[in-house]
């Protein structure tokens, strides 16, 4: 999951500090800052003034932070000019963009964290040829015990959004081999004696989550077919989960190199494709499951039942093979309701019958290569049905997680584009990185299509790094890590006393008006309940 961090421009006068930010939430390029001031200053007179000055498409005031949405790309000279009319002088401009669209990932600040391997050999001698290949967006490095050693740890830097891929390759003595892989949101794997060879590990978010990532090659990946154009794609493995059983793989023989898609109609008619294997004689086989839509079809990945179309013919069609007839292929859906909506290994025609397609429906596609050549394929899409690209209602499609301190709080603030079932969120809090505590629980949305922020606010801290982590639940109480973001809390101002308005001093569960000095002669005014 990708997190962004809301940029600030401070403003400073007398007896405030500014933060001024620009929200973005339309589909061009829009910037982010934020506003800030101390209590007893005048924060809606002043704040009215300068966004009046701002060419902004919305504002809003909610408590001490003053929100602004605007496309324009304001330099710090502009930023200058309008606040020093106002009696305030800009300390730090920082600007960053982002699209709603999602489109510029690269702008967007990621959450970032160490993946420690801790190695182990029981007989004290190393690993004996054994080798953990641990790649980073495309970039490997090698990793074991030396020789003569019985431990060794090594540390990697990561980034959510980054894709890591974990495998083991075995040498001699296997028994004594093991190893853990964690990050602080956990173990993500931990394997050994005898630790199981090949690719063992893949994820986009190890910073935020211990559980693997899903990729095209899983159900749970499904790449979303936008239109009637024709694509090549390429069905090389088997993904990270195992999908495809005896319930709900029809005619198909479990996974061997499938590749998942959404197919999402625009426009009702009928629905046919081709399938073509590039190299002319791979046996391409597939199923289709639905019809959902786009609030249903990720519940159903992985399917939980059978498909409704299914294509198990054979290729090549000879020797062994003889009672299959000719050679023939490519395979797919053609337009002929007389076709049988399955096959088996041997039909007379490697077609099954088409599609009548509805507006509004989502079809879950596999595309299995049973021939195992990691070799691609072409798909042609034909028949009078108008495929469109309305995107698939994840269980909870987190845009943004992120933290900041402000005087003795830290501010925990997430935003969800979408979210299906979302029963709440659980809000925990570690000190390492590796130990976790409730320390809050939010209501989410249950099922919506339009963005939801939320806000939670810590005050128990230790003055250090504090990590925070976000859990969502669903109704039905299952449960997912969604990301893990940490607060340097180790420099923020020391506290010189705490009082209430007859200037005695209380501690911070004191219930009404709290006052608050501190060493950097800032002051700091709020009621607590």
């Amino acid at each position: 999951m990708k997190t962004t961090t809301k940029p600030r421009l401070r403003l400073v006068n007398l007896f405030a500090i500014l933060t001024f930010c620009i929200l973005c939430f339309s589909s061009k390029a829009q910037y982010s800052y934020e506003l800030r001031v101390q209590p007893n200053f005048d924060l809606k007179g002043n704040l009215k003034l300068i966004s009046e000055e701002i060419d902004f498409t919305a504002r809003h005031l909610t408590d001490s932070t003053y929100k602004i949405m605007s496309n324009i790309n304001y330099t710090r000279e502009e930023f200058e000019s309008i606040i020093s009319q106002h009696g305030f002088e800009m300390v730090t401009f920082i600007k960053s963009s982002r699209q709603s669209d999602n489109t510029n990932a690269s702008n967007q600040e990621k959450a970032c964290c160490t993946i420690t391997i801790d190695m182990f050999d029981s007989f004290g001698d190393g690993w004996d040829g054994g080798e953990l290949e641990i790649t980073i967006n495309g970039t490997t490095t090698f990793h074991s015990v030396s020789a003569g050693l019985g431990s060794e740890t090594n540390t990697l830097a990561y980034c959510d959004g980054d894709v890591l891929e974990i495998a083991y390759s075995s040498g001699s003595w296997e028994g004594e081999n093991t190893y853990t892989i964690s990050t602080p949101a956990g173990t993500l794997i931990s394997d050994g004696p005898s630790p199981t060879t090949g690719n063992v590990f893949y994820s986009t978010n190890a910073c935020s989550s211990t559980s693997q990532s899903p990729t095209s090659e899983d159900c749970e990946g499904s790449t979303l077919v936008c239109s009637n154009s024709s694509f090549s794609g390429n069905s090389n493995g088997s993904g990270t989960f195992d999908e495809l059983n005896a319930t709900n793989d029809g005619c198909l023989n479990g996974e061997n190199q499938t590749s998942w898609y959404y197919v999402n109609v625009g426009s009702s008619g009928t629905l046919a494709m081709d399938i073509i294997p590039s190299n002319g004689t791979d046996d391409y086989d597939f199923a289709i499951w639905g019809p959902f839509d786009e609030n249903t079809a990720n519940a159903n990945c992985s399917p939980t039942g059978p498909p409704i179309r299914c294509s198990y013919t054979q290729y090549p069609r000879s020797g062994g093979w003889s009672p299959c007839g000719t050679n023939t292929n490519p395979t797919g859906l053609a337009i002929n309701a007389g076709y049988p909506t399955t096959t088996g290994a041997c039909p007379d025609q490697p077609y099954i019958r088409h599609l009548d397609a509805l507006a509004g429906e989502v079809y879950i596609l596999v595309i299995d290569n049973f021939s195992g050549s990691s070799q691609p394929f072409d798909l042609n899409w034909s028949g009078s049905a108008v495929l469109d690209c309305t995107p698939i209602v994840l269980p909870v499609e987190l845009v943004d997680f992120s933290g900041k301190n402000i005087v003795n709080e830290n501010i925990l603030t997430w935003e969800t584009q979408s979210e299906l079932n979302n029963s709440h969120f659980v809000l925990q809090h570690s000190t390492d990185g590796k130990n976790w505590k409730n320390i809050d629980q939010i209501t989410g949305a249950g099922t919506t299509t339009v963005p939801k922020e939320y806000q939670s606010i810590h005050r128990d801290f230790i003055d250090d790094i504090n990590y925070y982590r976000l859990k969502q639940v669903d109704y039905n109480g299952d449960v997912e890590i969604l990301n893990v973001v940490s607060i340097e809390n180790s420099s923020r101002n020391s506290l010189i006393k705490r009082v209430n308005t007859l200037g005695q001093e209380v501690d911070e569960q004191y219930e009404g008006i709290i006052i608050e000095y501190y060493e950097d002669g800032t002051i700091r005014k709020y009621f607590n309940r």
